[in-house]
């Protein structure tokens, strides 16, 4: 027997990707231009309660992990250089960790 499969997320413009689990499993982040700009999103597993994280005008690129604290750890694009970025979930504010130069860094 096959597993159902329904998408949790319809943006009525743009695309959702790169999604990575909560480290509880009760929520998943993404990334999304529904709103004309790459921002990090969050939803509940069963589709509810979809929260914006970042709303910058700069293009968060990949999202990699939460850490234990609950931040979440991605690459993203600011002034034009990729970097290894700390964000808070509660807030959005942004904490660089790491400078990459011109790349994304690859999960």
């Amino acid at each position: 027997e096959s597993p159902q499969v329904s998408a949790l997320t319809q943006p009525a413009f743009g695309i959702d990707a790169d999604p990575v689990f909560s480290l509880n499993g009760d929520s998943i982040f993404f990334v999304s231009n529904r709103d004309g700009q790459f921002d990090i999103y969050s939803i509940d597993t069963q589709g509810a309660d979809l929260q914006r994280i970042t709303n910058t005008p700069d293009r968060e690129v990949r999202l990699a992990i939460q850490s234990e604290d609950g931040s979440l750890v991605c690459s993203l694009r600011l002034n034009g250089e990729y970097a290894i970025y700390r964000i808070d979930t509660d807030t959005g504010a942004q904490t660089e960790l790491v400078v990459t130069g011109g790349h994304s860094f690859a999960r």
